[in-house]
């Protein structure tokens, strides 16, 4: 909650990016027209990537090596 909008308004603005966004997608003429508006991300690839597999392989690894050390 904010307890007082009317001086946060005075203190605070906006980031330059948030208003070149806000210009982009905000028509106020034809309300329907969306040319403007934010893409969407990438799909998240299927199954494992390279990197991931390396990431879990050197994960199980350092796993396996701590349980070592702490059986020693």
């Amino acid at each position: 909650m904010i307890e007082a909008p009317l001086s946060l308004q005075e203190t605070a603005s906006l980031p330059s990016g948030h208003l070149v966004a806000c210009k982009a997608a905000g028509n106020t003429k034809h309300f329907l027209d969306l040319d403007g508006k934010n893409g969407a991300i990438a799909p998240l690839p299927a199954g494992f990537t390279p990197r991931g597999i390396v990431a879990l392989l050197l994960s199980c690894v350092a796993a396996v090596m701590v349980m070592v050390l702490i059986g020693l």
